[in-house]
């Protein structure tokens, strides 16, 4: 499982907040096609990966990666990959279990092996001239299960540029980060930073990076979510103060597990800022019957090397504006919009910024889709949103080989342009019991029907 959202991870020099307005926005469907790429009618992908720009599907299959460029997408056509890297360029005997790709370097996890590529002045993977080939399973004593990369989207002044790689493994030492520096060429750190844990007992099976922090964009935070549904996150500050990273913070009412929060499963974490910066996590889930596991919104911290102290605030996202079965999940560049990938459709809900707090506006909109998982335990499904020429552009992927497109008529401000260093635009709420409803006019109480204007708006808050 693969997301990609662009220009979220970049927020110093960080303009003023703008906001949607007060009223519904006008959002619309303006197009949605389908297509398929081709793949063996005998076996699926097991993991896809999409390109920030929406230009390149990487698919894996357990032997063999293919490449897609997407901006040949026909109607009524099977598209045929432009590149095949085969088990023969691989580690001998080990099998592929995850892919994933960023502006430049597309990375590969084996069962014990991970594999760095660039991508060429053609846009190809550069097979010949691997960043990076070998064994990190430490002697065969640790597993590694999932794979994420986090690559900075400017360079500094020297015309240098970094990244990282994660990737999620079993027990105490639950994820390995491996720094990537481009100077002339991307070159990676061979000694991966030990994020560990001493509560996970399962393994980590997603890996998330927030967007860059405003007090040390050089280190974001890692999520990562066990195969106990648990979430931990990890504060990369720490590295740029000498200090260890052991695991910060831990999302609400999740530090114990139970056969409660084990019968649904969480399949997608989403990090985002706010824009006074505060980080939040956007996550969904496929949920059954008596789970406790469902899709919210959270505000991520305390965390120690925090700028200010945020309050906790938890926000489950009721069953009218999000399904049962949320299967992946992302946001836009500019904060505005969750966009989620569910059984049999996918849907796309406002997330709105008001006097401080963050807010969904009642009114989504939502459209078929045939994508879905490989299977029960592989997901097999990617994603990509992006800006461009007043639409929000939406692709997303599964193993089966469908491909679907969407452009939606979605408002935006002139500070989230796609070259924009601005992560979001919500506000935040100061810390108040209940928000439920913002009036033109004032009401006595939250919830009042009382002098309500008829041109009310509703919305859901998830309070700060």
């Amino acid at each position: 499982m693969a997301l990609s959202s662009p220009n979220l991870n970049g927020c110093e020099n960080r303009r003023s907040d703008a906001t949607i307005g007060s009223r519904t926005p006008d959002i619309s469907l303006a197009g949605r096609s389908e297509y398929r790429v081709a793949h063996h009618r005998w076996t699926s992908y097991i993991s896809t990966a999409i390109s920030p720009n929406g230009k390149w599907l990487v698919c894996a299959t357990r032997n063999e990666i293919r490449m897609f460029d997407l901006g040949f997408l026909t109607t009524g056509h099977v598209l045929d990959a432009c590149q095949t890297i085969r088990s023969s360029s691989l580690p001998e005997h080990e099998k592929i279990q995850e892919v994933a790709i960023s502006q430049s370097v597309v990375a590969i996890l084996t069962t014990s092996s991970l594999i760095v590529y660039g991508l060429s002045e053609s846009e190809n993977i550069d097979i010949t001239h691997p960043i990076h080939t070998g064994s990190i399973s430490l002697g065969g004593t640790w597993i590694p299960h999932s794979l994420n990369i986090f690559e900075r989207e400017w360079t500094d002044p020297n015309g240098r540029s970094w990244g990282w790689i994660a990737v999620g493994g079993q027990g105490e030492t639950a994820v390995r980060i491996f720094s990537l520096s481009w100077g002339n060429c991307w070159t990676m750190n061979k000694r991966a930073v030990t994020l560990k844990c001493t509560v996970n007992t399962g393994s980590i099976r997603l890996v998330a990076f927030s967007p860059s922090l405003l007090n040390d964009p050089n280190h974001p935070l890692v999520f990562g979510v066990n195969s106990s549904n648990m979430i931990y996150c990890w504060d990369l500050r720490g590295l740029g103060r000498g200090c260890g990273v052991d695991i910060s913070w831990q999302p609400e009412g999740t530090s114990v597990s139970g056969d409660s929060i084990n019968r649904g499963r969480i399949t997608s974490v989403v990090p985002f800022l706010s824009s006074s910066g505060s980080p939040y996590i956007f996550v969904t889930a496929d949920q059954v019957p008596g789970s406790q596991v469902c899709s919210y919104i959270e505000r991520v911290g305390p965390l120690r090397f925090d700028i200010r102290p945020y309050e906790p605030c938890k926000y489950s996202i009721p069953e009218d504006l999000i399904g049962r079965s949320a299967l992946l999940g992302t946001i836009s560049p500019d904060g505005f919009y969750c966009i989620m990938v569910e059984k049999e459709e996918m849907r796309l809900l406002v997330l709105k910024g008001v006097k401080g707090g963050l807010a969904f506006f009642k009114k989504s909109e939502k459209w078929k889709s045939q994508l879905k998982e490989t299977a029960r335990d592989i997901s097999g499904l990617s994603m990509s949103v992006w800006h461009e020429a007043g639409q929000l552009k939406i692709i997303a992927a599964d193993g089966r080989g469908k491909i679907l497109k969407a452009e939606a008529r979605a408002p935006t401000s002139p500070s989230s342009a796609r070259n924009s260093r601005s992560t979001s635009i919500s506000h935040e709420l100061p810390v108040r019991p209940c928000v439920v409803e913002l009036n033109g006019e004032s009401s006595d109480r939250p919830g009042s029907s009382s002098n309500r204007s008829r041109t009310s708006t509703q919305f859901y808050i998830a309070l700060g």
